[in-house]
């Protein structure tokens, strides 16, 4: 079995894991624990929703500039590598969807079109094949979009991990301190687009820049020993 379908599949099973702990022990008491302790009033929390709308909104006005630089110039690499975030961004955003119907999960908290939630309504729970906002809460869309590019970042960029950390960190930090989605809505979210950018930067078949090496020092100890031995 090729490795990359064997890391997709071990992927799937450790996230299904996370999910299911995190829906029977994790996301009600989180969900609850949010509400009672009003992290909603944190208005900067909100910012931190809004960096995959970023990424979106880069991800339009950058095709437009590769394509009008394919036609003059031959892609190197960087103009490759964006491309693949932007494909990964845009195969994430084709995903989640659907997905969402296939799940329909309920929402932790009334905040759009007057849905159905955990705190306001106490429903809690996944209704399959349910279609529309009221049941659109897990796969979280946003945390998979900005994985989605993130992750291809972490792939070619080793040296800039730190930042796809911090991002993605603070994007779950503000959903789930919203109570916009639920931990496992984040985690599921996560997957799908760990998964999206791992197969799309495969594809791309684009190596990972390397620090360059410094070339070691070169001595010149052998004639010195000769002169000495003389």
């Amino acid at each position: 079995m090729p490795k990359e379908l064997i890391n997709g599949i071990f992927a799937l099973i450790i996230g299904s894991f996370l999910v299911v702990a995190c829906y029977l022990w994790v996301d009600k008491p989180v969900a609850f624990w949010v509400a009672e302790h009003h992290l909603r009033d944190y208005r900067f929390l909100i910012w931190f929703t809004r960096i995959p709308e970023i990424f979106t909104a880069i991800a339009c006005l950058l095709f437009p500039y590769l394509a009008v630089r394919f036609c003059y110039k031959k892609w190197g690499n960087p103009e490759k590598i964006i491309l693949t975030i932007i494909g990964s961004l845009a195969i994430e955003n084709f995903l989640h969807t659907p997905l969402k119907i296939l799940f329909g999960r309920y929402w932790p908290a009334t905040w759009i079109n007057n849905n159905p939630s955990l705190l306001r309504d106490n429903v809690y729970g996944f209704n399959f094949f349910r279609y529309g906002s009221k049941y659109a809460s897990f796969p979280s869309g946003h945390t998979g979009a900005t994985v989605a590019v993130m992750a291809v970042i972490w792939i070619f960029f080793p040296r800039l991990r730190w930042l796809v950390v911090l991002v993605v960190t603070l994007v779950a930090i503000g959903l789930i301190g919203m109570n916009y989605h639920f931990v496992g809505d984040v985690i599921g979210g996560g997957l799908l687009g760990g998964l999206t950018a791992y197969y799309t930067a495969k594809i791309s078949q684009i190596q990972p820049f390397q620090a360059k090496k410094v070339p070691a020092t070169t001595t010149h100890t052998a004639p010195l020993v000769t002169r000495i031995t003389e």
